[in-house]
């Protein structure tokens, strides 16, 4: 596995030089608070958390710590509100088995050092994921993910930063369902955050009002299968727009988009590939009219990479430089246009079915031939 970042100017992709653990590596999620300060998080190859930082010029490499008495652990998501103050979410196995334990991770940087912060586990959980994480202060983030019991439900999970603690939110999960999962999430403020993901009944969406966490109804398109919003951007609170992927009844895999105005979710149009199957995408809006998406997907040959652009008025696929057909391993690949830096992370391993964890995705590595699973998009 190797890293790889590729930065939009504009006009076109190009490759951006990233250093990988000798292990290998894997880069999940990116956060940019300024075109000279960005944070990147995943995993290396030998199960530790990595961290690296673009100051403008290169990446390098950040020392993170790793929990005590974890088997494998790796960061799936990160928000940053300044250079000197991030938070990064995931999980960790205290066990080699994959079924084993599983306990949910945030490291903080404080423009110093990366440190562990204690995150509480539900009671009954056996597994618990944070997939997602979004900040709007340092004092003020939320990671939302999923918890599996020792029967094999998967149930939503919330998770709140006040500067000082994270404390679990109860989250609703739709009824009669033995899987329900959130992988993005977005937060305008300390009470208006949006979480997507999905269900056995397709799309889920719910929100915070700084109260309580509600479910939103969401569309689901005709004839789709395996649907999943893996990631949600929300330049506004009554305007969001999640993405992600659904299967067709004939096994091709599509994009989906969904955007939010404030009072419905509405499916927008997404230009159509040839993708046996599409990896995990994640999606960042700088504005209330440009979103960028990006996204892994193979056509039972070549691993490329996907990036498609929201305009307001029309969208369309552009190529992101891919050299993935050559070299096996993980992609970061990190959108730039004059507006906003997106970026999203994605590894070679088997297209699982979408109701399994991002986590569990991201460390299965039987197979190198199909995309895997795209971490978190976050504006400037």
């Amino acid at each position: 596995m190797v890293t790889l970042a590729e930065r939009w100017n504009g006009t076109s992709w190009r490759i951006q030089p990233t250093p990988t653990p000798a292990s290998g590596g894997v880069l999940n999620s990116v956060s940019c608070t300024s075109r000279s300060a960005c944070t990147a998080v995943g995993g290396t190859a030998s199960g530790r958390v990595l961290a690296e930082r673009w100051n403008g010029t290169t990446w390098t490499i950040q020392p993170t710590p790793n929990p005590a008495g974890a088997v494998q652990s790796f960061l799936l998501a990160v928000s940053c509100t300044s250079p000197s103050a991030c938070i990064a979410a995931g999980a960790y196995f205290t066990t080699s088995s994959q079924s084993g334990p599983v306990r949910s991770l945030a490291e903080r940087w404080n423009g110093k050092r990366w440190t562990i912060l204690p995150t509480p586990n539900p009671a009954k959980a056996v597994q618990s994921f944070l997939n997602g994480v979004s900040c709007t202060s340092p004092s003020a983030c939320t990671a939302i993910g999923e918890q599996h019991s020792a029967a094999g439900i998967v149930h939503t999970l919330a998770e709140r930063w006040d500067g000082t603690t994270w404390r679990i939110q109860p989250t609703p999960n739709p009824p009669a369902i033995q899987f329900a999962s959130l992988a993005g999430v977005s937060c305008t403020g300390p009470s208006a955050c949006l979480a997507t993901g999905g269900s056995d009944q397709g799309t889920l969406a719910e929100r915070w009002n700084g109260n309580a966490w509600r479910i939103q109804p969401t569309p689901n398109p005709p004839g789709g299968q395996n649907i999943l919003l893996a990631s949600v951007a929300c330049p506004a609170s009554s305007a969001c727009t999640a993405f992600g992927f659904d299967e067709t009844g004939s096994g091709q895999h599509l994009t989906l988009a969904e955007r939010w105005n404030g009072r419905t979710w509405r499916i927008q149009p997404t230009p159509g590939i040839v993708a046996a199957d599409i990896g995990l995408p994640g999606v960042t809006c700088p504005t209330l009219s440009a979103c960028v998406a990006v996204a892994g997907y193979t056509n039972n040959g070549p691993n490329l990479t996907l990036a498609e652009l929201w305009n307001r008025t029309n969208s369309g696929s552009q190529p992101a430089t891919s050299h993935l057909a050559k070299r096996r391993g993980s992609a970061l690949a990190c959108a730039r246009s004059p507006l906003s830096r997106a970026a999203s992370a994605w590894r070679l391993s088997p297209a699982q079915p979408w109701h399994r964890s991002p986590a569990q995705r991201l460390l299965d590595r039987t197979s190198p031939r199909r995309p895997g699973t795209l971490g978190w998009c976050l504006p400037v």
